[in-house]
């Protein structure tokens, strides 16, 4: 398709969806972000796709851009739309998901970081288990003085 075909089809299709009969939502269920789902009637998908049509329609203009970096997924009505994470915009990428970049490996800081967390820990662990070796008899003659004087 060319891109005015997407931007007419994507039009097309949200002046086609009533916004007044539409549900979509992004929701969370567990502690983190790999608990996601989405919760939509159809016409809710409809408006979400007809938005990011839209914004696949953007991407080419953006990356050529030299300021604009974000493509903003606006809605008309966004009545219908609901839920515990809001995507606001599209960050265009040239890349692919099989060629994406590797993954920049851990700095110095950030290993530094986590050996001094793991160094608190146990400092922590062994304070507790010393502490609790000497307070449990000092805790029972105390609590023995209180009941017999």
């Amino acid at each position: 398709m060319t891109p005015e075909e997407v931007t007419e089809f994507a039009n097309k299709l949200a002046a086609e969806t009533p916004a007044s009969e539409a549900y979509f939502g992004i929701f969370q269920q567990g502690d983190g972000p790999d608990e996601s789902f989405i919760r939509a009637n159809k016409q809710g998908l409809r408006l979400f796709a007809a938005g990011l049509l839209r914004a696949a329609d953007q991407v080419d203009e953006t990356l050529a851009h030299e300021t604009k970096t974000l493509i903003p997924l606006e809605f008309q009505e966004n009545d219908w739309l609901d839920g515990d994470t809001s995507i606001d915009y599209v960050e265009p990428v040239t890349y692919s998901a099989a060629s994406q970049p590797p993954a920049e490996p851990n700095s110095l800081a950030d290993n530094l970081q986590a050996y001094s967390w793991l160094a608190v820990g146990l400092f922590l662990l062994v304070s507790l288990l010393v502490g609790i070796g000497i307070g449990i008899k000092t805790g029972i003659e105390t609590i023995f003085n209180w009941f017999f004087g």
